[in-house]
């Protein structure tokens, strides 16, 4: 990937300068462009990282582009932009970065960001299931549960699902975050973890329940035990879920989320 260019629009962020510019995009609202900071925090030999006034525009080594804008707006794009697959972030965000960059999106999919603050929750626990924290050691319990989230839920229709890219992707979430599963009879049957770990804020992802075992609080016991590992922590919590996904959206709720905004992806 090419050295971003100085502009009179855009500079490029020194990667020495990642950190101290994640905490200062952490106060906020930090729960609108978590995986941002998060990558900030743990950049890639290829991440690249280019602002202009308030805006930010963030490009990571899977072609993913994370933006934030403020006014005054940039009108011109940096140069050169490296060209994204996919660009993430609050609706408006994605929708003017899109214009920006040229970029014709061939799908885009609408979420609605939800967000829960600090705040105690218990998480019993039946007697005839156990829960774990998950780790690197539980990679082939897990990968078969992640291929079938990613297959429901984020392949967009006519693409193939690459069960290496999968397992690889599995393999830096069981190191890098922090992951709950729920076990019957030595299975496991649901799983939730964050995917992108702020400062002040976390964010929640990837929770499935295997379909045989839905609708018995199975996915509300590993998310109660994720947000109860992670009330140490006193950070706020924020994950996105499709509009129409109802089940997901009122367990949401009764878990304390409340929606704050609408968020984006656009597969270019």
């Amino acid at each position: 990937m090419k050295l971003l260019r100085r502009s009179s629009v855009w500079e490029p962020l020194p990667v020495r300068s990642f950190a101290a510019t994640a905490h200062a995009l952490s106060t906020g609202p930090e729960w609108e462009y978590a995986a941002m900071i998060d990558r900030m925090r743990r950049p890639s030999a290829s991440t690249r990282v280019a602002h202009s006034t308030q805006s930010w525009l963030l490009w990571d080594s899977s072609g993913f582009v994370f933006s934030r804008f403020r006014e005054p707006l940039p009108t011109v794009p940096p140069r050169p932009a490296p060209a994204p697959r996919s660009i993430m972030g609050l609706e408006s965000d994605v929708d003017y970065c899109c214009r920006l960059l040229g970029c014709m999106s061939s799908e885009r999919v609408p979420y609605l960001l939800m967000r829960r603050s600090p705040a105690a929750i218990s998480a019993p626990v039946p007697a005839e299931l156990r829960v774990t924290q998950l780790g690197p050691q539980d990679h082939a319990a897990v990968l078969p549960l992640e291929a079938a989230y990613q297959r429901e839920e984020v392949l967009l229709p006519g693409h193939l699902l690459h069960n290496q890219t999968v397992s690889r992707h599995l393999e830096r979430s069981l190191q890098q975050h922090v992951g709950i599963g729920v076990w019957y009879k030595g299975e496991l049957i649901a799983k939730a973890h964050t995917n992108a770990r702020g400062i002040t804020c976390c964010q929640i992802g990837g929770v499935y329940t295997v379909p045989a075992y839905r609708g018995r609080g199975c996915a509300e016991l590993a998310l109660r035990t994720l947000l109860k590992t992670l009330q140490a922590r006193r950070t706020t919590i924020s994950l996105f879920v499709k509009p129409h996904n109802t089940p997901g959206r009122r367990l949401y709720s009764r878990l304390g989320f409340e929606t704050v905004g609408r968020f984006a992806i656009a597969y270019v």
